[in-house]
């Protein structure tokens, strides 16, 4: 994989990680809506967590 596309590509993920953060945020806690957007966001994070250990390698 071309290394800047790399860094691009890390550079996303860490968007994705300040989102959710702020999407954490919006919602008070014991809420239903927050129970429904943790369980979104231990989704977003497992797919966070795959491209993270996307090998440089491929591609």
């Amino acid at each position: 994989m071309d290394p800047a596309r790399l860094e691009s590509l890390l550079d996303l993920v860490g968007e994705l990680v300040v989102i959710k953060s702020q999407i954490l945020m919006e919602f008070s806690e014991g809420s239903r809506a927050q129970i429904r957007a943790n369980s979104l966001l231990t989704l977003f994070d497992r797919t966070v967590r795959d491209l993270q250990d996307v090998p440089s390698g491929c591609g």
